[in-house]
């Protein structure tokens, strides 16, 4: 393995790249600043103000000590760019809530909302259980606001009564500040035939090895997926989401890893939900190395049950930066990934791109194709 730079001892802070006024214009920082972030696989979290007795409870609950201004941050695990300039993100772990009494209703169910660098807003559910007598996927109806919330605009619901219906908005905030911590570095990629195109394994083993954490940037991730109004053809798109699990087998010489729950998203500018346009699961990006060839790597999903392959075009995983720590990292690593707007889980084989991502140093690799793993300052 080759020595690389070492890391900077200096621990990267959260800053702010784009803020966006109550009518969604531009007030600070701009919105190709947070292209480019999302694009190194920076994370995103996203402050909001809004008043409770304007959106939690429209005319508040009586309590006048309830009112005033909330200010929510979401922590997003799974970012989105489209065609290098859109960024959209998704909550992939999160259940309906009514802050600040606790959750919102008795049946298990997940809450993907999905937050745009445009300011505009989507939720889609799922619903644990299922629904009995629920109707066949494809009806749209648009609601106008409610009288009571004048900052809501028009809603535009698909699958209205079934286990995974959805919803597009715009809900006026006070603010929408977008903070990145952009400190992961690609320690190897591939490409969709498997040839390494940067970094190396061993880069990879290496971040394994010290602990890093990892994330994997997944192309293509979405293709084939279509929603209502969007595009007809597929449109380019990287997916970011952290590993879970990794699994580096010293034998075979391969990688695999587990991701956090992904939701793959019809990809389009701007980005919706919609019937058709979208799949819950988990991704089990693979990458390999044989006779110092590296290996075509496949992302293995599971969506609702049902085990699957898809074909990506690029794995990149990255590894994150050290922090407060001095030593040197080897210049490596591969892998790939791929996944639409349900939660993923498991792997497919696909023409989309998964990069690997470590906190600390790296390269690239390709996988169908795919983005190294980096690693966090």
């Amino acid at each position: 393995m080759s020595a690389a730079t070492p890391p900077s001892t200096t621990p990267v802070a959260w800053s702010l790249a784009l803020e966006l006024a109550p009518d969604r214009s531009v007030r600070a920082g701009s919105k190709a600043a947070l292209a480019a972030a999302i694009g190194r696989a920076a994370d995103l979290r996203v402050y909001t103000e809004f008043l409770f007795e304007e959106h939690i409870v429209p005319g508040g609950n009586g309590d006048p000590s309830q009112n005033g201004p909330i200010r929510e941050v979401i922590d997003f695990r799974q970012t989105i760019l489209v065609e290098g300039r859109h960024v959209g993100a998704v909550t992939t772990q999160r259940q309906p809530l009514e802050p600040p009494f606790g959750f919102n209703g008795t049946e298990p169910k997940m809450s993907f909302f999905m937050y745009t660098g445009d300011g505009d807003q989507a939720l889609a559910n799922l619903v644990f259980a299922g629904v009995d007598g629920a109707p066949p996927p494809g009806e749209r109806t648009l609601v106008p606001p409610p009288a009571d919330m004048p900052k809501m605009g028009d809603q535009e619901y698909f699958d209205l009564g079934t286990s995974g219906p959805s919803r597009n908005f715009v809900y006026d905030m006070e603010t929408y500040r977008y903070f990145v911590r952009d400190d992961w570095e690609e320690i190897v990629a591939h490409d969709a035939g498997g040839s390494v195109t940067s970094g190396s394994f061993d880069a990879l083993e290496a971040a394994q090895i010290a602990g890093r954490e990892i994330k994997v940037g997944i192309r293509g991730l979405a293709a084939g997926l279509r929603r209502p109004g969007g595009p007809d053809t597929d449109v380019a798109h990287e997916v970011f989401t952290p590993i879970g699990s990794g699994f580096l087998h010293t034998g075979p010489r391969v990688y695999a890893a587990l991701t956090h729950p992904l939701v793959r998203v019809a990809a389009s500018d701007p980005l919706r939900y919609g019937s058709g346009g979208l799949g819950r699961g988990l991704g089990l990006p693979a990458h390999g190395r044989t006779g110092g060839r590296s290996a075509a790597g496949a992302i293995h999903a599971n969506v609702a049950g049902r085990a699957g392959a898809l074909r990506l075009s690029l794995v990149r995983p990255l590894a994150r930066r050290r922090e407060g720590s001095v030593g040197s990292w080897p210049a490596t690593a591969g892998a790939r990934t791929g996944g639409r707007p349900d939660i993923v889980h498991g792997g497919k084989r696909d023409r989309r791109t998964t990069r690997r991502t470590t906190r600390t140093g790296g390269h690239r690799t390709g996988c169908g194709p795919t983005r190294g793993l980096r690693g966090r300052r």
